[in-house]
């Protein structure tokens, strides 16, 4: 009966509770739960105990009985029964472990924003954070999403709070959902082609490895050195290194009559992810990357069989698309077949493809068999991808190639100082090993109209053969003999560097062309022509073409050229170099067509495999440019910040002049080289200490941080100053250096002539085209690399080489001891290591007795006996 009574009682009670299990919940939730029992169902304080042992369960019942021994559990206080239990159960944690696993926590893959701030907030029940929970939650919270969408828009807000965070969140995952929904029917305007690996592992994408998230990879916040954005290196880089034709065509824009704009909005802009060398031909996977919205686009009007079908060049697209609805109704003959390549949305959902027909294009006068994708579907615009760019050119023919050029309407006028004489040299002797080249030489040069023979002239220069890489041979007159001293140099100013960049600035991706050389596709005004007669031992031969090695050569090209682009938009031009950029990929097209249009009207030609197109960062004149600005190249100061440690106290010497040099770039130099400067005390053994080697790498490391090359000004006189040791050469333009280094088994004459052709070659951009100061060490080249004194027939051939290249450039020489040579000594005697080699000179091919002194007094060479070998 009493039985009866009490399950009657219990089943007139609020809700039920069950026994606790420690493996569903925790003791904190249970006796919370038992309060709200309590609360709900009036108990009394005085059946509280007794009510809750009744529920709790036998196996909690049991533990307690141990944990209270020797008293009963029904004698002890209700909150002393829960403080034992939860000492038992839940034992106070850690502050620094539950700190730990809560800031490690990111959001999973396919956790909902609600399910990621719930885990935060019971993640951060024990970590005591006190007033600045929230605030803390809300940090943890933006900086673990998944998605950069989110966590972009989320700091703009300037009062955030936690709910605001969630809020924002939340409706922008619902809208993705929405578009992801909606995007099986939508438009498909690019696409790019990433073919599967065989294996089917999923590759990380920021190091190409597999077996593990992208989100968990080691190197997610790396740049990469191939393209410079951060997420992923160089070897997972998707932006390979590709060519004209591959990275985009620049044969973009339309003829007149093919054009039309889109008048609605598109999605038309995408990256393209190449393919690796290794991959299957089979399961080829396309997705559109990188979807920008822009309203205009440039058209074309192919035929697809004889058909006129209005298409869109897009440059990024890796294939060429058009919908089913628009193609295949009007054509039900066509059985396309099936296709092994996957169309993926931006979004990410899966584009249904009909399959594939080979189709004859015609365009511009061309035709080629190029495979058609059908997309289902009737709202894809038709694009013509860059696959079909590769083998179709649209505009360019006449600017690719590697003809020689012909400007058009711009010839070269050569003027000579009053009441100067004609000088006619005869020609040098031509090593007979050789020969047989030089005349092919000469002949190839007057077949293309570079030269043209006479019989009679009051200006002879002689030649200078030099011996390239490929075995032929590069015909050069030794104009600093002749012509040079008595010239009027054209005083048309080179663009200043800083007026140069200050052009790009908005520019969002950069092209670079290289005009196919450069001088030879000038004419010279044929009253100039006899000044630039050469003499050969085949006779006379005059250049219809500007040449190079005339000291007026840049003026006169960089004015030509500041005349054929002038009015062109998004262009910088120095001398050979153009750059060309937009405010983005229409604007920077649109430039560069205007541009290659330009080239084409004036007849110039450009060096494809030099051209480099839509570039996020581009090196040029000494700088990396992006479209954050201007950037120092770091190969710049690499010789002092890779420099070896000192092995005594000569190196070290070296290295402290070098330093000083730069001490206005280094705050606090004297206090980090204290170190240093004591080895220099005689009365103290060397030793190089680990507190040396620290002083040593923390001055590198502020020469790294310094910008040492945005100084540089070239309305001031320029100075190079050149040295060179046994162990390498060094340069020094102003506050740059240089890197590079020179074989070591040259005699030291030729390692000094070395150091100064090294350095007029790396700061060429700078010092061709002005007149500026050679600084040596080495007094005897003072004589031979005078620029009043011509190139000697009879030493060394790279001797002749170089003095040839310094006879292009306006400079004086001049002497400098060695104790005032430090900066350039510094780099010379402190160079990176080297394991290239360079083959000897030993061989001999000509040798010839001289009765007496090929050259004069006046001339001021050196006399010998040997021809060498020019070397490859």
């Amino acid at each position: 009966e009493k039985y009866t009574d009490k399950q009657t009682r219990m089943a007139g009670l609020v809700g039920q509770i069950g026994p606790y299990d420690e493996t569903v919940e925790q003791w904190s939730s249970y006796t919370e739960w038992f309060d709200y029992f309590v609360k709900a169902n009036g108990i009394r304080d005085e059946v509280l105990v007794p009510t809750f042992l009744s529920v709790m369960g036998s196996k909690t019942y049991n533990l307690l009985r141990s944990l209270v021994q020797p008293n009963k559990p029904g004698d002890c206080l209700f909150k002393d029964i829960v403080a034992l239990l939860q000492e038992h159960y839940a034992p106070k944690p850690l502050i620094i472990a539950e700190r730990f696993r809560f800031h490690k926590r990111n959001q999973l893959e396919g956790e909902s924003i609600a399910q990621f701030v719930a885990v935060l907030k019971r993640l951060s029940e024990h970590c005591e954070f006190g007033t600045a929970l929230n605030d803390t939650i809300r940090d943890r919270f933006v900086c673990r999403l998944r998605s950069e969408t989110i966590q972009k828009r989320l700091l703009c807000e300037s009062n955030l709070t936690l709910e605001r965070a969630k809020e924002i969140s939340v409706s922008m995952e619902m809208a993705a959902k929405e578009v992801q929904e909606l995007s099986v029917s939508s438009q498909v305007h690019k696409v790019y082609s990433e073919k599967m690996k065989p294996d089917g592992k999923k590759a990380c994408y920021c190091c190409g490895k597999s077996g593990h998230l992208a989100q968990e990879c080691w190197f997610k916040d790396k740049d990469c050195r191939n393209c410079g954005k951060k997420g992923h290196i160089e070897r997972a880089c998707q932006n390979k290194k590709l060519t004209v034709n591959e990275k985009v065509n620049p044969t973009v824009e339309p003829r007149k009559g093919y054009v039309r704009k889109n008048k609605k909005k598109r999605v038309n802009q995408v990256e393209y992810i190449g393919k690796d060398e290794d991959e299957s031909d089979e399961n080829e996977f396309s997705h559109v990357m990188s979807v920008s919205s822009n309203s205009d686009g440039y058209w074309v009007t192919p035929l697809l069989d004889g058909e006129a079908v209005p298409m869109q060049v897009d440059t990024g697209s890796a294939v060429l698309l058009v919908a089913e609805s628009t193609y295949l109704e009007k054509r039900p003959h066509l059985c396309p077949k099936e296709a092994n390549l996957t169309l993926k949305s931006y979004t990410g959902e899966l584009v249904p493809l009909s399959g594939v027909v080979d189709v004859t294009v015609e365009l511009n006068k061309q035709k080629v068999k190029l495979p058609l994708y059908i997309v289902k579907g009737s709202s894809h615009t038709a694009l013509m991808g860059r696959a079909w760019l590769e083998k179709i050119k649209l505009n360019w023919q006449e600017v690719f190639g590697d003809k020689l050029g012909n400007m058009k309407d711009i010839t070269v006028k050569l003027a000579i100082k009053p009441d100067s004489k004609p000088k006619c040299l005869k020609a040098r002797p031509v090593p007979y090993a050789i020969k047989p080249k030089v005349e092919t030489e000469l002949d190839r040069l007057e077949e293309t109209g570079v030269l043209k023979k006479v019989s009679v002239s009051e200006w002879a220069t002689p030649i200078v053969p030099i011996l390239k890489k490929d075995g032929t041979v590069r015909i050069c007159g030794d104009f600093k003999v002749t012509v040079n001293p008595v010239l009027t140099v054209e005083q048309y100013p080179l663009p200043l560097i800083e007026d140069l960049f200050a052009g790009l600035s908005g520019g969002q991706k950069f092209s670079k062309i290289d005009l196919c050389h450069a001088y030879l596709q000038m004419q010279v005004d044929p009253v100039s022509q006899e000044l630039l007669t050469i003499v050969t031992h085949k006779g006379l031969y005059r250049y219809q073409r500007l040449p190079f090695g005339i000291t007026s050569a840049p003026a006169l090209f960089q004015r030509a050229m500041d005349q054929i682009l002038s009015g062109l938009d998004g262009v910088q031009c120095y001398l050979d170099d153009l750059l060309i950029t937009g405010k983005d990929d229409e604007d920077h097209l649109r430039n560069l067509s205007a541009t290659l249009q330009r080239l084409k009207e004036y007849g110039l030609w450009v060096k494809k495999d030099k051209c480099e197109f839509f570039q996020p960062t581009i090196e040029y004149l000494g700088h990396v440019i992006d479209s954050a600005g201007l950037h120092t190249a770091s190969s710049k100061v690499k010789a002092i910040v890779d420099a070896p440690s000192p092995k005594n106290v000569s190196q070290l010497r070296s290295f402290l002049e070098l330093l000083t040099y730069y001490a206005k770039f280094m705050p606090n130099l004297a206090s980090r080289l204290r170190p240093l400067h004591e080895l220099l005390n005689k009365s103290k053994q060397w030793k190089w200490s680990d507190r040396c080697e620290k002083a040593f790498r923390d001055v590198k490391s502020v020469l790294t941080q310094s910008k040492v090359l945005t100084h540089y000004n070239p309305s001031l006189l320029i100075q190079l100053a050149c040295d060179a040791s046994p162990y390498g050469v060094g340069a020094v333009l102003s506050h740059v250096m240089p890197t590079g280094q020179s074989p070591s088994n040259y005699a030291q004459i030729e390692r000094e002539a070395l150091a100064i052709v090294f350095g007029v070659k790396k700061f060429h951009q700078y010092l061709f085209g002005r007149r500026f100061t050679l600084l040596t060490d080495h007094r005897p080249l003072t004589s031979i690399f005078g620029p009043q004194t011509g190139i000697p027939p009879l030493v060394a051939n790279r001797m002749q080489r170089w003095a040839l290249l310094l006879s292009a450039h306006q400079y004086d020489i001049k002497y400098r001891r060695s104790e005032q040579h430090c900066n350039a000594d510094g780099l010379s005697r402190l160079p990176l290591s080297d394991t290239s080699s360079e083959g000897s000179q030993a061989d001999i091919f000509y040798f010839k007795e001289v009765q007496s002194a090929p050259v004069t007094a006046a001339q001021k060479f050196w006399p010998g006996s040997l021809m060498e070998r020019e070397e490859s």
